[in-house]
C-alpha cells in the first residue's frame, strides 16, 4: 500500500475522534471528501431523500389539524423567511439578500469564506463580533416553518425555498471550510433541522442531483460530528457534548443501513443515555444551573426519544422516568403568568423550533409531555404543534385524555439547588446554590452566575422581581461579566465585589470559591421557610458570611426575607431588587409601594443599622442580545462586624 492511500485510510477510519488537527489533513481534503461522497452513495441509493426521511419519523400521517391561529403565526414566520428576512438574537427583522452565511450582520462582521474550520479565530474579544450570529443562522430553524407552511397551504414555493437554500448553504459551506463547520453543536443541530423539515416536503417534486447533494452533506454531517465531539472521559459534559450526540443519532438512523451509519446510531444511542442520566438531575434539572440550557436539552431529548420508538428501538423505561421528571420540574417553576424565570445563562438557544411561542414561555412544552404521556397531568397543557409532530395522538384523541392537573407546589430542589415557594398566584424562586448538591464539586462552572441567594418573585401573578439576564457573551465581554455579577442579581453584595471573582475574559467559567449549606427547610399548612448561608466572601481580608432565610405565611400571604452578616470590620452593603419592566415605584421613607398591571405591593425594611434606600436605572435583558431599560431598588448600608436587614413584601389591597 503507497503512504498516500495508507494515509488516506487511516484519515477516513471510521473510529471515534480521529484528529484533523495538522496541516496534513488539508493536503487531502479533496480525496477524502470524495470517499465521504462514495459512502454516501452506498446507502439510501434511491433518489427519494425527502420520502426516506419522511419514513424515517414517520411524520407522513401525522394529524397536523392545529388551530387556526397557530397556523396563521406559522404561515406569518414562513413568509418572512420567504422574503429572507430573519430576527435572530435580538437583531430585529432584518432582510438579507443573498443570505449572509458567513457573517454576524448585527455587528457587521464576517469570516472569510474557505478557510479551514480549525483555523478561524472564532472568538476575538478584542472586536465586537459574535460569532453565534452566523451559526444560529446556519442552525436553519426557519426551515421548519417554511416546511409547515408548505404542508398547511400546499403551496409549493415553501418547499422550493428549503430546497434552494439548503442548496446555497452546501456551495457556501464546503465540509470542515466554513466557519458553520467550528463548533459541534451547530452541525448537530442544523442535521436535527434538516432532517424533519426534509421529511415535511415527502410529495415535493425535485431534481435528483438536489436529493443527491443534500443526502452526501448529510452523510458528511454525521461523518464530522463522529470526529469532532465534544467531550471528555475526564470531566462531566454539557449540552454541547449532548447536541453532538443528539445529531449524530439522527442521522446515524437516517443511514442505519450503511456500516458507517450503523456505528454512529450505536455509538449514539449508548452516549444518549448515558449523557442524559448525567447531566439530567433526579428533579429534571440539568445540572448547568440554567433554566434556559435546561429548556434547550428537553428539546433534544425529545424527538430522539420520539425517533428510537417509531423505528422499533427500546428506550430504557428509567430514560422515560427522568424525561417525565423534566415535565414535572419546568411545570412546577412555570410563574403564574406563564412564563419561566431567567436563572443562569439566557442564550435563546433552542432545538426544533416549530411555534411562535415567545423566548420565555415554555407552556407548549407541556402540550408535548400531555400527549407523550397521554395524560394531561400538567394544568397548560394544550394540543399545539409540538404535540401534533412528536405525538401518536391527534388533537380529538388529546381532547378526550384524563385530566388530572398535579397542583403546582413549595418544593426544595436539592440536587438543583434551587427552592420553590408558591401558593396560588404568589410565587418566589431562590437559588440556593447555583452548581447544585448532586454533582461532585468541580473547580467551576460554564452557564451559571454569580448569583447565591437571589430571587425572583411574583405576586398577584405579575413579576416583580426578575433576574436581569445574560444580554450577550463574547461581542461585549464587559457586559457579558457584568449580567452575571452579584450586582446583577438579588442579593447582597459587599465590598464592591462578587461572590466570586469572575474571571475578566474567561466568559464561560466561574470559579467556585465557596459553599451553600442548607441549615432549615420546613412546608407546613401554615407557612414555608428556607434558611441558607455561603461563604462566597470568606476570601475577604476580613471574612464576612451571608445567611438568607425566607418566610412565606401562607394565611396572611407575606414574604419575609431576612439577611443576617456576619464577620469583622467594616465593609459596604448594597442589597439589589431588580424590577421587572413598567413596575412603578412610590418611595415613602425607606418603604416602598410597588404597583404593576393593577398589583400593587408594599415593600418595608428593617435594619439594625442606618440604611439608605435608592431606586436606580438598570438595565434587563429578557432575550440574547436584547436590553431594555427598567430599575434598581438598592438598599445601602455600612457593616460593622454584623449586619441584618428584614424585608417584608405583602400583597396591598
Amino acid at each position: 500500500m503507497s503512504a498516500i492511500r495508507l494515509l488516506r485510510t487511516l484519515m477516513v477510519s471510521y473510529g471515534k475522534q480521529v484528529p484533523f488537527r495538522n496541516r496534513y489533513y488539508r493536503l487531502f481534503h479533496t480525496p477524502i471528501t470524495r470517499h465521504i461522497n462514495q459512502e454516501a452513495e452506498r446507502c439510501l441509493r434511491e433518489a427519494q431523500l425527502f420520502s426516506s426521511m419522511a419514513t424515517l419519523t414517520q411524520i407522513r400521517n401525522r394529524d397536523l389539524s392545529v388551530s387556526t391561529d397557530e397556523k396563521k403565526a406559522i404561515i406569518a414566520e414562513a413568509d418572512k423567511s420567504m422574503g429572507k428576512v430573519f430576527n435572530l438574537l435580538g437583531s430585529g427583522d432584518v432582510k438579507m439578500d443573498p443570505i449572509l452565511w458567513h457573517t454576524d450582520f448585527i455587528h457587521a462582521y464576517s469570516w472569510p469564506k474557505g478557510t479551514y474550520y480549525r483555523n478561524y479565530v472564532q472568538v476575538n474579544l478584542a472586536d465586537s463580533a459574535d460569532v453565534k450570529v452566523p451559526r444560529e443562522l446556519s442552525r436553519c430553524h426557519h426551515f421548519l416553518k417554511l416546511a409547515l407552511a408548505y404542508r398547511f397551504s400546499g403551496e409549493k414555493k415553501y418547499a422550493k425555498a428549503i430546497v434552494e437554500q439548503i442548496d446555497n448553504w452546501i456551495d457556501e459551506n464546503p465540509l470542515m471550510y466554513s466557519i458553520n463547520w467550528g463548533c459541534t453543536m451547530d452541525v448537530g443541530i442544523r442535521a436535527i433541522n434538516w432532517i424533519w423539515a426534509l421529511s415535511l416536503l415527502w410529495d415535493y417534486e425535485t431534481v435528483d442531483r438536489i436529493q443527491i447533494k443534500i443526502k452526501r452533506s448529510l452523510y458528511q454531517h454525521g461523518w464530522f460530528i463522529y470526529r469532532n465531539l465534544e467531550g471528555s472521559v475526564f470531566e462531566y459534559n454539557n449540552n454541547h457534548y449532548f447536541s453532538d450526540i443528539a445529531g449524530l443519532l439522527h442521522v446515524g438512523l437516517l443511514f442505519r443501513e450503511d456500516k458507517h451509519g450503523k456505528e454512529w446510531l450505536n455509538f449514539a444511542v449508548k452516549e444518549f443515555c448515558r449523557e442524559l442520566r448525567l447531566q439530567i438531575l433526579p428533579c429534571g434539572m440539568s445540572y448547568e444551573g440554567s433554566t434556559n440550557y435546561n429548556r434547550l436539552m428537553l428539546e433534544l431529548i425529545m424527538p430522539c426519544v420520539v425517533l428510537l420508538r417509531r423505528n422499533g428501538l427500546v428506550v430504557p423505561s428509567d430514560i422515560i422516568a427522568r424525561l417525565r421528571s423534566m415535565f414535572d420540574f419546568i411545570n412546577n417553576l412555570t410563574m403564574p403568568d406563564g412564563e419561566m424565570p431567567i436563572i443562569g445563562d439566557q442564550d435563546n438557544g433552542r432545538c426544533l423550533p416549530w411555534g411562535v411561542e415567545g423566548i420565555n414561555d415554555y407552556t407548549y412544552l407541556m402540550g408535548i409531555g400531555a400527549a407523550f404521556f397521554r395524560e394531561k397531568c400538567w394544568p397548560k397543557a394544550e394540543y399545539n404543534i409540538y404535540a401534533a409532530i412528536s405525538s401518536e395522538i391527534d388533537r380529538e384523541t388529546f381532547d378526550r385524555l384524563g385530566n388530572a392537573p398535579q397542583s403546582q407546589s413549595s418544593t426544595l430542589y436539592r440536587d438543583a439547588g434551587l427552592c420553590l415557594i408558591r401558593k396560588d398566584d404568589d410565587y418566589l424562586l431562590m437559588n440556593v446554590d447555583n452548581q447544585g448538591f448532586y454533582m461532585d464539586d468541580r473547580p467551576g462552572s460554564g452557564h451559571s452566575h454569580s448569583d447565591w441567594l437571589s430571587f425572583v418573585l411574583a405576586i398577584g401573578g405579575q413579576q416583580f422581581f426578575i433576574d436581569p439576564g445574560t444580554y450577550v457573551y463574547s461581542s461585549d465581554p464587559k457586559n457579558r461579566n457584568l449580567f452575571r455579577s452579584t450586582r446583577m442579581h438579588n442579593t447582597i453584595e459587599i465590598d464592591g465585589k462578587s461572590q466570586a471573582d469572575i474571571p475578566e475574559k474567561e466568559l464561560w467559567f466561574l470559579p467556585r470559591v465557596g459553599r451553600t449549606i442548607v441549615t432549615k427547610w420546613k412546608n407546613t399548612a401554615k407557612e414555608v421557610m428556607i434558611e441558607a448561608n455561603h461563604n462566597g466572601y470568606q476570601r475577604l481580608s476580613s471574612p464576612v458570611e451571608h445567611q438568607r432565610s425566607v418566610r412565606y405565611d401562607k394565611e396572611v400571604r407575606i414574604y419575609e426575607i431576612n439577611d443576617k452578616l456576619s464577620g469583622a470590620g467594616e465593609h459596604e452593603i448594597v442589597a439589589c431588587f431588580h424590577l421587572s419592566t413598567d413596575v412603578k415605584v412610590k418611595m415613602e421613607n425607606d418603604n416602598l409601594r410597588l404597583s404593576k398591571n393593577g398589583v400593587s405591593i408594599r415593600m418595608d425594611f428593617l435594619s439594625d443599622s442606618d440604611i439608605r434606600v435608592t431606586e436606580t436605572p438598570c438595565e434587563v435583558s429578557v432575550g440574547y442580545g436584547e436590553k431594555t431599560e427598567s430599575k434598581v431598588v438598592s438598599v445601602i448600608a455600612t457593616m460593622r462586624d454584623n449586619f441584618s436587614l428584614k424585608t417584608t413584601i405583602k400583597r396591598d389591597l
